[in-house]
Formats: C-alpha cells, structure tokens, sequence
C-alpha cells in the first residue's frame, strides 16, 4: 500500500471549511506539513484563540503561567492577524482565562 496524500490534493476551499473546525493554534500548525500548506491556513474565516490551550504548549509545559507566557499568546495573536489573507471573519472566539495581572495584555488584544 502506498501513502498517497488525498487532503492536500482537496481544493482550497474545502481545506479551509476543514480547517475552520480547528482551533486558530492548529490551524496556523498545518503550514508546517508541506509546501502545499503553507499559507491555507491564512484563509480560514475563523478565528478561535484560547490561552488554555496556548499555555500548554510543549515549550510551556514546565513553566508556571507567568507574564512570559501571556505575552506570547498576544504576539501570537498579532501574527495571525497580520498574517491572515481574507478580510472577512464568520466567527471570532478569544477565551481568556482571567488573570488580574494581565489585565493590560487583555485591553491591548481586545482593540
């Protein structure tokens, strides 16, 4: 049996639809699996960012909630934006777990 790749010869449009059930992270990770995936995720129209699931990447894994890790979630979330290829969003989601100390980091993502 061969390993033949049957998503990525799937139209943009349907990769997107696919795509926009996965949460922002993942999506932005699909662009790491080929050429061919590199900017599909740019085009998902939604948005679905969450500092739980940020926080608990592998780089973070030991690492206690701190100002660093904040700080990355809002780079993150500055990248997407700037990095998306369609104006147009059907559905935004940002959960954030509440910290009285980031309060700033919260205002800045929310302009």
């Amino acid at each position: 049996m061969t390993g033949t790749d049957r998503i990525s010869e799937l139209h943009d449009s349907i990769i997107t639809h696919i795509l926009s059930y996965l949460p922002t992270k993942e999506a932005v990770q699909t662009q790491r699996l080929s050429k061919r995936w590199r900017n599909v995720w740019a085009f998902v129209p939604v948005l679905d960012f969450d500092n739980g699931n940020f926080s608990s990447d592998d780089i973070f894994l030991f690492r206690p909630y701190t100002a660093y890790v904040q700080a990355k979630f809002v780079e993150f979330i500055d990248a997407v934006l700037a990095s998306r290829q369609v104006q147009l969003v059907d559905r935004f989601s940002l959960v954030w777990e509440y910290q009285a100390n980031y309060v700033h980091s919260q205002s800045h993502v929310l302009r």
